[in-house]
């Protein structure tokens, strides 16, 4: 029963991540009884998911309160699993993938079409209460940043719930924008995109 409990499901991997790779990474939350990445069986090609089972099962949740979880700088998805839920947790996964993936198609055709797909710089709504430091260090991750503002009520000094975050790169925001349902800070999910002119979206 441990070993299902401790049982977690890791999707979005690279091609470069191994077997090896996947459990270095999970070794500094917990001990590991096995981590695996599921390869095709006739092009041999990672199929972008793996599974990692801890010794001590109460290791899954610390797992799933630390987010994001980037391996060979990407961001990847952890979910507690077992034998009844694995097939199911796989098929909403892929389904996941599409939808975000539908999403990112749709907004990046509005942002090529207005010519500024090259902004590194993004927009941060729903916000909760948190500080500059926790705001930067949740998104220093993704690339290095230049520039991070909490944006204030001018008259009373409050929080509006939203900010800004600019990079020294495209690829950073890039890596924001392409896991856009993923994002949480302090157990709130928050909206991520590309900052555009008050013209823009």
């Amino acid at each position: 029963m441990n070993l299902v409990s401790g049982k977690i499901f890791v999707g979005g991997l690279s091609q470069q991540v191994t077997s090896s790779v996947l459990m270095e990474y999970f070794l500094q939350f917990g001990i590991i009884l096995d981590a695996v990445v599921m390869y095709d069986n006739v092009s041999g090609r990672s199929r972008g998911f793996g599974f990692v089972t801890f010794k001590d099962p109460k290791t899954v949740e610390i797992v799933q309160n630390i987010t994001p979880h980037i391996i060979l700088g990407k961001v990847v998805d952890c979910k507690r699993a077992s034998p009844r839920n694995t097939n199911l947790m796989m098929k909403e996964y892929f389904e996941d993938i599409k939808e975000d993936e539908n999403i990112q198609e749709n907004y990046d055709k509005n942002v090529v079409s207005k010519g500024i797909k090259n902004i590194s710089k993004i927009f941060v709504g729903g916000l909760p209460d948190l500080t500059l430091e926790e705001f930067k260090i949740y998104f220093q991750r993704f690339g290095n940043i230049k520039d991070a503002v909490l944006i204030t009520d001018k008259n009373n000094g409050r929080p509006r719930g939203f900010g800004f975050v600019t990079f020294e790169s495209v690829d950073a925001v890039n890596n924001v924008t392409k896991y856009y349902s993923s994002h949480y800070l302090k157990g709130k999910w928050v909206e991520c995109k590309r900052a555009l002119p008050r013209d823009g979206i």
